[in-house]
């Protein structure tokens, strides 16, 4: 596994093993990450919600493929939440997952301590990072502050990740 594209290797062995006849899709037995079947889970709940019928591993597999390749355009990072404190783990349900202190988020206050979604793309040099759902600007890194969560009771066990 790449930690900076978690996914990505296996969503394209995925792609790879379900090739391009839709046809064959329903012979193919694939045996998904706990990750990947968590991601299909709440995509295919998402797609009922909106009403679009049956969600299709293909379809997730290419918008998972995009988050982790795409490279984000700068209004995007202009308008994302900072991430501050910020480290890297694979927590109980084999997800990677940015953990830290955000600001500027739409939905959080400020100075939350959080753990992400789980992210597609990370690039500490450049200073962002893709998850599920949003692009996240990336502040100064601190592995500490994963222990600190941990040993606080804020997240279960989780490995850290070293980017």
């Amino acid at each position: 596994m790449d930690p900076r594209c978690p996914l990505l290797d296996e969503l394209i062995t995925v792609r790879a093993l379900l090739g391009e006849d839709p046809g064959e899709w329903g012979s193919v037995k694939l045996t998904l990450s706990p990750c990947l079947r968590l991601l299909f889970a709440g995509y295919a709940q998402d797609q009922a919600d909106q009403g679009r019928g049956a969600a299709r591993l293909i379809d997730l597999i290419s918008h998972l493929e995009h988050l982790s390749t795409a490279q984000p355009r700068a209004e995007e990072l202009r308008d994302a939440p900072l991430l501050d404190e910020w480290s890297a783990g694979v927590g109980g349900d084999g997800c990677a997952r940015l953990f830290g202190r955000v600001t500027g988020h739409p939905l959080l206050r400020e100075r939350a301590r959080i753990y992400t979604s789980p992210y597609l793309q990370v690039d500490p040099q450049s200073g962002w990072a893709r998850t599920w759902s949003r692009f996240y600007r990336l502040g100064r890194h601190d592995r500490r502050f994963l222990a600190e969560m941990i040993m606080d009771g804020a997240v279960g066990p989780t490995e850290p990740i070293k980017l």
